[in-house]
């Protein structure tokens, strides 16, 4: 029986949980999230679900968010339960950043507050996507090393848990690098334990990587580079098109590793990195939160005291700070997506500046108010960039979905591209990649095709499709779709 303690406890927890899922409302679903959906169910189910999973690298992504959201979809449609972990998530990373500053009440409520406000977090928090799972297992990893004490029992579970959130996101690896790094400042042995702890999962899906490509594999994102690759030779939007960002056109890949060109995988323009970086920061948060945040880190690096906690912090956003030099990590469907980790330090920094400074005036109560005055006077002047609404959202992608729903069956096959893949899946019907150039023949095994305002470069070399059998919005966002029957087609 609940002691009444831990049943206040509980209680707070809940009402907490219950005021966090209103205050984010509807989860914000992005391509990642349905390719996420799609991996759940191709491994749970083969594809008998109506997915065609042939096409789908189950394995290529990381499987760990794609587990959890099939293990959910046991009591909850899978759409709802990718949500579910996500909102779940978020509020486990609320938790852990309270605790960073337990002995610090007034800096911990700061940080709190601050988070639970800022404009820019309620609408990351409301990712229904992987990198938000990927936060508390990371900052976990940061509050297990934080301090002066060192068990390398703290030091194994780290090293697990950035081993586990490798397996959600592949720039978790850097991580568990970067950790190491802050542990040298500590123990040679903690930092060794860490590494070891995290590279048992890692390798164990690079084994699983290895075995599936029938080579050696030594990176999550070994095809992307070939992806990449193909800038050269064709135009980047076919190429994501075609590729989906790695997940399918398994084809399409084995002629991309052909290359001569494939063996140099990503590349950085520190330039053109540098100047995106400060667009989107400038965009996401307002300069003056974003400059105390800086001297509150800068401080805290010269600081001998703070400086190992500071590289704990550094080491949670600079993978995906580095990874936003990558050109893939730059598109523009939710740009501060890739950089969540970033941004929530440097609010993390401001809230926890903004503190310090108003503990050193003189002690009157309005001196403890103030600090919450400007940080919520901060997330009443913020407002968060604003999010693209997916086709999956738009009133014309919606029609489309109720009319696959409505004029389709559950075992006809409809092809679109990767980026209108949510429509057939909302319908609940077979998905096919949209086939490459060289793979017409495939339109004679699907039912129907689907374009929309995406697709619009995909028209001209589809000029043999008649007249759509449905067509919903405007000039500038639309959806059309077209039946692979043989009296709709022309020979």
């Amino acid at each position: 029986m609940l002691n009444p303690r831990s049943f206040l406890a509980c209680l707070f927890i809940t009402s907490f949980g219950a005021l966090w899922i209103a205050l984010i409302g509807e989860p914000l679903y992005i391509p990642d999230s349905y390719e996420q959906l799609l991996l759940a169910e191709c491994l749970s189910t083969g594809g008998s679900s109506g997915i065609n999973c042939v096409q789908i690298h189950p394995f290529f992504r990381p499987p760990f968010m794609a587990f959890l959201v099939w293990i959910f979809s046991f009591i909850l449609p899978s759409i709802i339960a990718i949500g579910m972990v996500a909102w779940s998530a978020s509020a486990v990373f609320i938790g852990t950043v309270w605790s960073w500053h337990a002995k610090e009440p007034l800096v911990a409520a700061a940080v709190f507050l601050c988070l639970l406000t800022a404009p820019l977090t309620l609408q990351i928090f409301g990712l229904a996507d992987a990198r938000i799972l990927v936060l508390p297992m990371t900052f976990g990893a940061a509050l297990l090393l934080k301090g002066e004490d060192i068990q390398l029992k703290k030091s194994a579970l780290a090293g697990a848990l950035l081993g586990l959130a490798a397996l959600v996101r592949p720039e978790a690896q850097a991580a568990a690098l970067l950790f190491a790094g802050a542990e040298l400042l500590r123990s040679r042995k903690s930092a060794l334990v860490l590494l070891a702890c995290a590279a048992v999962p890692i390798a164990l899906w690079l084994v699983i990587l290895s075995v599936e490509a029938d080579q050696l594999v030594l990176g999550p994102r070994w095809w992307e580079g070939y992806l990449l690759s193909t800038f050269e030779f064709i135009p980047r939007r076919w190429t994501l098109q075609l590729f989906g960002m790695g997940l399918f056109s398994p084809e399409a890949r084995i002629i991309a590793s052909s290359f001569p060109t494939a063996a140099q995988g990503a590349s950085f323009n520190f330039g053109s990195g540098l100047q995106w970086l400060f667009n989107v920061c400038t965009k996401a948060i307002p300069i003056w939160v974003l400059v105390i945040g800086f001297i509150g880190g800068i401080r805290r690096i010269l600081s001998k005291e703070t400086r190992h906690t500071m590289m704990l912090l550094a080491a949670f956003a600079c993978p995906n700070l580095i990874a936003a030099f990558l050109p893939q990590a730059q598109a523009p469907i939710f740009p501060h997506a890739n950089l969540l980790p970033f941004f929530l330090v440097l609010l993390f920094l401001f809230a926890a500046e903004i503190t310090f400074w108003c503990q050193k005036i003189p002690s009157v109560p309005a001196a403890r108010a103030l600090p919450f005055i400007l940080i919520g006077t901060s997330g009443l002047l913020s407002t968060a960039p604003e999010a693209p609404i997916g086709i999956d959202r738009d009133p014309a992608g919606q029609a489309a979905v109720q009319w696959l729903k409505k004029n389709t069956t559950a075992r006809q096959s409809i092809i679109s591209s990767y980026e209108n893949a949510p429509l057939i899946y909302l319908s609940r019907r077979k998905w096919q990649q949209y086939p490459a150039p060289w793979e017409k023949k495939r339109f004679k095994k699907a039912h129907y095709v689907v374009l929309s305002s995406l697709d619009a470069f995909w028209i001209a070399p589809d000029s043999n499709l008649r007249a759509p059998v449905a067509y919903f919005g405007g000039e500038e966002q639309w959806v059309a779709i077209f039946s692979l029957k043989k009296s709709a087609y022309k020979k």
